[in-house]
């Protein structure tokens, strides 16, 4: 029997379309145990290290600042890529398919879909081999994911029976079917689209909505992993403000969470802005700072970034904050951590009384997979350096139109609420209760004979 060989595509520049590839990698080894699987990213292996690089920095700096103004050229630059870059693309795919001799390709990043198509037209044509293209698309389907929708939209009635679109269900306008949607978008029939799980980790489906065995209980121990003795220190230090008892060995902290303790979650990207976890954390502290709670802890997980670029360090910054902070509320632990696997990711998400965070595609996924608590979408501020005269609206919206697509697709699936530090203790207020004042306890009444 001949080994499948499959070839898997994705791009660094947002780190969906990686969690993505990975996830999707060990679902086909899952399936095909013997599977031969080749990864490719598009921009690294098929233009040029350096480029791909270059792209990545300025993504995640671009992340890592807010400045939307710049996330959104950088999205109109890859577009602009795509053509370009289009020939080389083209010599790629046919150089890749015909050495691997590959069966099928999993494609998780936007670009190069029409050059794809051509080189496994011409293969089908040389060697008369038809290889399967699937095309992953990494954001909830809404009319605002034309990074994705603009390459399939554009290709040719000969080259629309090669492309498989796996997604979710859209969001459809009052009267709208999907066979409109999908005309509309992708000028593809429903045939073409294959409404598949959501490309998760693992982990996910454990804690998914739709899976009648996933875990009930609300007491989790989640075994966080920091590998860097300088963040462990600062993360000890942090926890030490808190009433938690985390338990600490090498490169890992144990933290037990109760049942009756409230989670709150903040991940703001792969490349959060350091402003805005500094202002939303400030703005916890604030709303706790005068209320006493006696029957539970409020447990705040942040999740920092990775970058080294980013100086001085997030968790030394969050450190700085709580020393800071006059009658600091000793029933809040601050929990500042790196970025973790499914393992702790999913049940966190799951466990998460709120969870606060950017709407990217992955990111949007999990929410809609695993949470049950409230969901609150960051944008950030404007920016001041546009003039208002200018046609700028989707600066002025604090998103990129395709976070915005999966903030409302969030919207209307999980009730989620678009927030910034501005409107935070506005909009989370009902997270936070009244002050909650000791019961008092009754005096024994004399039993009278």
């Amino acid at each position: 029997m001949k080994v499948k060989r499959i070839l898997i595509l994705t791009l660094t520049a947002g780190g969906g379309h990686i969690q993505a590839a990975k996830a999707k990698y060990i679902e086909t080894k899952a399936a095909h145990s013997d599977a031969v699987i080749i990864e490719r990213d598009i921009l690294f292996d098929w233009i040029w290290k350096y480029f791909g690089l270059f792209a990545k920095h300025l993504w995640g700096d671009a992340q890592a600042r807010g400045n939307i103004f710049l996330l959104v050229c950088l999205a109109f630059a890859l577009k602009l890529a795509d053509y370009l870059f289009w020939t080389p693309f083209f010599f790629s795919a046919v150089k890749t398919c015909l050495k691997y001799d590959i069966d099928e390709i999993i494609d998780t990043q936007p670009l190069g879909t029409s050059a794809i198509i051509k080189a496994l037209r011409f293969i089908k044509w040389r060697t008369g081999k038809q290889i399967a293209y699937e095309k992953v698309i990494t954001d909830l389907p809404t009319e605002e994911a034309k990074h994705f929708f603009g390459g399939i939209k554009s290709l040719s009635p000969k080259d629309k029976p090669f492309i498989k679109v796996l997604t979710t269900r859209p969001i459809l306008n009052k009267g709208e079917t999907e066979e409109q949607f999908w005309k509309k978008n992708c000028n593809l029939p429903v045939s073409s689209i294959l409404y598949a799980p959501l490309p998760l980790r693992p982990a996910f489906f454990q804690y998914s909505d739709d899976d009648e065995k996933r875990p009930l209980s609300d007491e989790l121990v989640l075994d966080i992993s920091i590998t860097s003795p300088e963040d462990l220190h600062l993360t000890y230090k942090t926890l030490s403000y808190g009433s938690l008892e985390a338990k600490r060995s090498k490169n890992h902290i144990s933290i037990p969470i109760a049942t009756e303790d409230k989670v709150a979650l903040m991940m703001l990207g792969a490349n959060p802005s350091p402003a805005a976890i500094l202002s939303y954390t400030s703005h916890f502290i604030h709303i706790l700072q005068n209320r006493k709670y006696t029957f539970r802890k409020d447990l705040f997980f942040i999740f920092c970034s990775s970058q080294v670029s980013i100086k001085p360090n997030l968790r030394k910054q969050i450190l700085s904050l709580i020393q800071k902070a006059k009658n600091y509320p000793h029933g809040l632990t601050i929990i500042p951590i790196s970025h973790q696997n499914d393992h702790v990711v999913a049940p966190l998400l799951h466990r998460s009384n709120a969870t606060l965070t950017r709407s990217g595609g992955l990111t949007s996924m999990e929410l809609l997979s695993v949470s049950h608590g409230k969901i609150w979408i960051h944008k950030e501020p404007p920016p001041q350096s546009i003039p208002k005269f200018l046609p700028f609206k989707t600066f002025r919206e604090g998103m990129p139109p395709w976070e915005r697509g999966n903030a409302r697709y969030l919207e209307i699936r999980k009730g989620a609420r678009i927030i910034t530090p501005d409107t935070f203790e506005e909009i989370a207020g009902d997270y936070f209760p009244p002050e909650e004042l000791p019961i008092p306890i009754p005096h024994p009444q004399k039993i009278i004979s």
